[in-house]
C-alpha cells in the first residue's frame, strides 16, 4: 500500500512518540499517553505513521518484532454495547494477521493459543449466565455483540484478557492505539476510556496511545457527569502524558494530489509559486475539509473541462473558490483579506476579484 504524503510535516512529532515508546519498551514499562488535537488535525494519520515506524523494529534478543501494535478504531466498532466485545474483536483479528506473517512455529503455536483463549472468553461468560453454548459463534454478527454485553461477567472478563497480554508482553510490547474517539457518542467515549484502563492498566511491558479531542471530551464528560466534574482530575487517572498535535501548515500540494496536478500545466519556475499559493489560501482549513476540497475540484474539472490540460491559473482559481466556500461556512471573510496575515492575497488573486470578495464581506 502505497503510504499517504506528510503535507503537515508531522515526522518530528511522530519521532517523538516513537522515542518515547522506545524508551517505555526498554524499561518495560506500562504507560498510557495521550495525543490531543482537534477533529481533522491529523491524529489518524499520526498513529498511523507510529505504527508503521514501531512495526519495523526488530528485537536485539529475540531476532523477531519488537512491538505487537493493536490498532482499535472505536468507531468502526461501536455497534457493540459493550467496548470489551470490541476490544476482545480486535485482539483476535491482529492476532490471525500477525500469525500468519510468523515463520517462528514455538511464537506462532504460543499466539494462536492466545487467540483461541480469548476467542473463548465470551463463550465461556455467556455459557455460565444463560447455559447456552455458542461456541464458534464469536464474532459472526453484530447481534452476537449484543447477546456478550448483556452476560458479561465484567470482572472475570478483565482478568482473562490480562492474563493472554501479559503472554505476549512477556516477549514483546504491546502497543493499544485507540483511535477515532472523536466520532463515538459521549457515553461510548467514556466508556471505551474506562474499559481501556481497567483491561490494560498497570500491565508490565504495555503502553497505551490514545487520540482524543481533550475540548470534546470535557464536553461529553459534563454531559454525563454534571458541569461540576473535574475533567482533568478524572483523565489523570487514566492519561499519564499528552502530546499537543496542532493543526500544522500543509504543504506538498503538487505531490499529494498529484492526479489533479496533472490535469494543468506546471512550469517548472511556476511550482514554488504555487505551492506557496496553495498554503496560504489553505491556511486554518484542517486537513480533512482540505482534502475534500481537492477531491470536489477535481471531480468537478473532469466533468467540466473540454482540453486535455488547462493553464495552472485555473487550478488556482478552482481551489480558491473552494476554499472560500469552506471559509464562508465556517468564519468571518476577514481572512482572504486581513493583509497581516496573508500580504499578496491582492495581487495573486488580482484587485477586481479581491474587491468583490470585500464586497461579500461587507
Amino acid at each position: 500500500m502505497q503510504s499517504k504524503e506528510d503535507v503537515l510535516n508531522r515526522e518530528p512529532f511522530v519521532k517523538q512518540i516513537v522515542d518515547l515508546t522506545k524508551i517505555l519498551s526498554e524499561k518495560r514499562k506500562n504507560c498510557c499517553f495521550a495525543i490531543e488535537g482537534e477533529w481533522g488535525s491529523g491524529k489518524s494519520f499520526a498513529l498511523e505513521k507510529i505504527q508503521e515506524c514501531l512495526q519495523v523494529e526488530q528485537s536485539e534478543t529475540t531476532n523477531t518484532d519488537r512491538f505487537f501494535v493493536v490498532r482499535y478504531d472505536c468507531w468502526r466498532y461501536d455497534y457493540y454495547e459493550e467496548p470489551i466485545v470490541a476490544i476482545i474483536s480486535v485482539l483476535k483479528d491482529q492476532i490471525e494477521q500477525y500469525v500468519s506473517l510468523l515463520s517462528n512455529e514455538t511464537k506462532k503455536e504460543m499466539l494462536a493459543i492466545v487467540k483461541n483463549t480469548i476467542t473463548k472468553i465470551a463463550v465461556e461468560a455467556i455459557k455460565s449466565k444463560t447455559g447456552l453454548d455458542l461456541d464458534g459463534v464469536v464474532g459472526t454478527s453484530e447481534d452476537d455483540g449484543k447477546i456478550y454485553d448483556k452476560y458479561f461477567d465484567f470482572q472475570n472478563i478483565f482478568k482473562e484478557v490480562q492474563e493472554q497480554i501479559k503472554k505476549i508482553s512477556e516477549e514483546q510490547t504491546v502497543v493499544i492505539m485507540v483511535d477515532e474517539l472523536d466520532r463515538c457518542l459521549p457515553s461510548y467515549a467514556i466508556k471505551v476510556l474506562e474499559r481501556i484502563h481497567h483491561v490494560f492498566n498497570e500491565l508490565e511491558n504495555v503502553v497505551v496511545i490514545i487520540a482524543m479531542e481533550k475540548k470534546q471530551m470535557s464536553n461529553s464528560l459534563h454531559q454525563i457527569y454534571g458541569d461540576e466534574m473535574d475533567v482533568d482530575r478524572y483523565l489523570k487517572k487514566i492519561i499519564s502524558l499528552s502530546f499537543k498535535l496542532d493543526n500544522g501548515s500543509a504543504n506538498n500540494f503538487i505531490k499529494k494530489y498529484e492526479s489533479f496536478m496533472n490535469m494543468f500545466i506546471i512550469q517548472d519556475q511556476e511550482r514554488d509559486e504555487l505551492e506557496k499559493f496553495l498554503k496560504e489560501i489553505t491556511f486554518g482549513i484542517e486537513i480533512r475539509a482540505q482534502e475534500k476540497i481537492f477531491e470536489n475540484a477535481e471531480s468537478i474539472h473532469r466533468l467540466m473541462a473540454e482540453q486535455e490540460k488547462m493553464d495552472s491559473a485555473i487550478l488556482a482559481f478552482e481551489v480558491l473558490v473552494l476554499c472560500i466556500k469552506e471559509k464562508m461556512s465556517t468564519v468571518s471573510m476577514k481572512w482572504i483579506v486581513d493583509t497581516s496575515g496573508y500580504p499578496d492575497v491582492e495581487t495573486k488573486i488580482g484587485k477586481d476579484y479581491f474587491d468583490f470578495i470585500v464586497q461579500i464581506r461587507k
